[in-house]
């Protein structure tokens, strides 16, 4: 099902190393990136390969079942690659499969928060 909604499907491996960072990654213009978690991470931003684009859209989804992903709001990466959160504030991707789904914005160059499950 992943397929149809999402041309681009990556997996992701991320721990201790990637927290508090931007990550980067081959994103298509609508991707799902898969996560699993070595530890409980936070981060910061995305980085598309070649540059981010207007109208991109990432679902980042945990398929950690007990390790807990977050995204900062609006700190800690270039601003071309920052998140813009609903609530200004950090979101939790929570664990066993939630997932956050941005879109690329070029005219505030910020990954705006479209939805949370």
């Amino acid at each position: 099902m992943a397929a149809s909604l999402f041309p681009t499907v990556l997996t992701q491996t991320l721990g201790a190393g990637d927290n508090g960072t931007t990550i980067a990654l081959a994103l298509g213009k609508t991707t799902i990136v898969l996560v699993t978690l070595t530890s409980s991470i936070g981060i910061n931003g995305i980085t598309a390969a070649g540059g981010n684009v207007d109208g991109m859209v990432v679902t980042l989804q945990n398929i950690t079942g007990s390790l807990a992903l977050t995204f900062a709001h609006e700190t800690g990466s270039p601003s071309s690659s920052r998140f813009s959160n609903a609530g200004l504030g950090t979101v939790g991707g929570g664990t066993a499969y939630g997932s956050v789904t941005y879109r690329y914005f070029g005219t505030q160059t910020r990954w705006i928060q479209l939805g949370k499950t």
